[in-house]
């Protein structure tokens, strides 16, 4: 059964969020296409902000938790010889990758990361001179 666009826009936008601005898990609470719901997008402005919100707060909410992995999971106890509440193990280890992914994007401001640029130059210097020159057009006169 196809479900036709509700009238009320409040149970779009609450859809949207529930679910998370995932286009086919919206499309199938209305059941409508994937085209449908874009069609919605282009023709409704208030519409197109919620995917994008959701869209944000899930990119948050991975972020959160990549942080989270990126630090570990840690487990503490007594230090028998301090007393003292320390890191005895990890449930979870710090992701290494995890690490890396974050300052490679987060840190490239930085100089970090891995450079996305190519250098068609020797020590500066252009390797090649092309002139460039406009080459008439025979349909247009001058």
């Amino acid at each position: 059964m196809n479900v036709k666009k509700p009238d009320d826009k409040a149970i779009i936008l609450e859809v949207i969020a529930k679910k998370n601005g995932i286009k086919k898990e919206v499309a199938s609470a209305f059941g409508v296409t994937r085209r449908t719901i874009n069609n919605w997008i282009n023709e409704d402005g208030e519409i197109k902000n919620a995917f994008e919100d959701a869209n944000e707060n899930m990119i948050d909410f991975v972020e959160s938790q990549m942080y989270l992995r990126m630090k570990g999971i840690p487990i503490y106890g007594k230090n028998k010889k301090t007393g003292k509440e320390e890191i005895v193990d990890y449930k979870v280890l710090p992701s290494d990758m995890l690490i890396k992914n974050y300052i490679n994007t987060k840190g490239a401001s930085r100089g970090y990361g891995e450079k996305k640029s190519l250098d068609i130059t020797s020590n500066g210097n252009s390797i090649i001179s092309l002139p460039i020159q406009p080459i008439p057009n025979p349909h247009i006169e001058e």
